[in-house]
């Protein structure tokens, strides 16, 4: 799972997140913890890189 995070080959984050409802419920909070932050920490970082890259998109475009 995280191979495929960090090198962004999964199909899409829900269904990261079903297959770490899953365990959780199989194995319990304590195992999956970690990799419910590190789906959370991807998710967040994808959105400041969006956020980023549209200011600096408006800032290329204001100084023409």
């Amino acid at each position: 799972m995280s191979k495929r995070l960090l090198f962004d080959q999964s199909a899409n984050d829900d269904h990261e997140r079903s297959i770490l409802a899953k365990l959780k419920h199989q194995c319990g909070a304590q195992f999956t913890g970690k990799m419910e932050g590190m789906v959370t920490d991807l998710q967040l970082a994808r959105d400041t890189q969006q956020g980023f890259d549209s200011w600096l998109a408006q800032d290329a475009s204001r100084k023409g």
